[in-house]
């Protein structure tokens, strides 16, 4: 079976002008260092194509592109003319990957595209860990986890739901590894804001960040960052697209701009949530983390700074 099944993906990627690879280095559950490889026909079929444990040793760049023309190579029956590009996530490793690529004759020719979707996840990072959005990301990953953690929280927080809702709303937790998980946790307090007000307020409630909860100014924080994180999560979910391509690049950000009712709002959100005041102070932004990554950055430096 398992030989018939190749010689019918051999079929299918010998029958397709170029590939688009994608690769990753990464640790399974288990520490192991592993090197994936997906491979991605012209008519949108994607293929898993293998799962290796790394060589011992240093995973460098030169170790890397040895390994990308073998397995390359097994793929295309020798012709790496048929690469159309090569994705990657946007790590230094894998910068480091593209321009020992580039040095060869025999890959020089392959695009080197970043992967948008990780890219926005470290632009997301970087705005999460800003120094003036940083503490009320703490407080509702505080409150969050303290109520998940607690049955007898969770089912007071859930009568309130019911009763301002008539349904109860779940509070995600963020885990560094889910995509998303970050915009959810916040998208979730909003949809619970009302009965989470009244749960702050209620005296057989003990749990973390109880007392942040009647706090006026602590919504509105929440508010803006939301608005703040929204562009980047619909980009972020438009990369992940299973028809998402290159070409609709551009498409795709002018689609997901900032929700505000003029670009002073979002200066105004930016100014206050981010504690921005000169372009200096985005040095933490990371611009080489994707085309969309970027595009969004230069944006909102855009709206901050040079937009009326």
């Amino acid at each position: 079976i398992y030989k018939d099944t190749k010689a019918k993906v051999m079929d299918v990627l010998d029958g397709s002008r170029f590939l688009q690879i994608t690769t990753n280095e990464s640790s399974s559950i288990h520490k192991h260092r592993i090197i994936n490889y997906s491979v991605l026909t012209d008519d949108g079929r994607s293929f898993f194509w293998e799962n290796k444990e790394a060589p011992l040793g240093v995973l460098d760049a030169e170790l890397l592109a040895d390994h990308f023309i073998t397995t390359t190579k097994a793929i295309t029956n020798n012709d790496l003319t048929g690469i159309g590009s090569l994705i990657t996530d946007t790590c230094s490793t894998m910068e480091s990957l593209w321009k020992e690529l580039g040095k060869r004759n025999e890959t020089k020719h392959i695009p080197m595209i970043p992967c948008d979707s990780h890219g926005l996840q470290f632009l997301m990072k970087d705005l999460l860990e800003s120094y003036s959005v940083l503490p009320t990301w703490n407080e509702c990953t505080a409150i969050v986890n303290s109520l998940r953690n607690s049955g007898k929280q969770l089912a007071f927080l859930r009568d309130k739901q019911m009763k301002a809702y008539g349904k109860h709303h779940a509070l995600i937790a963020s885990i560094i590894t889910r995509w998303g998980s970050q915009y959810s946790l916040i998208k979730g307090f909003d949809k619970s804001e009302q009965a989470l007000k009244l749960l702050g307020r209620r005296d057989e409630a003990e749990f973390s960040g109880k007392e942040t909860l009647p706090n006026r100014q602590f919504w509105w924080r929440l508010s803006d960052l939301l608005r703040l994180l929204e562009p980047i999560h619909e980009l972020q979910k438009a990369s992940e697209d299973n028809k998402a391509m290159v070409s609709c690049l551009w498409e795709m950000a002018e689609s997901a701009r900032p929700p505000c009712q003029s670009v002073r709002g979002w200066k105004r959100i930016c100014r206050r949530n981010v504690g921005l005041s000169h372009p200096r102070d985005w040095s933490w932004v990371q611009l080489k983390n994707g085309a969309l990554g970027s595009w969004l950055s230069l944006y909102m430096l855009q709206c901050i700074f040079w937009s009326h």
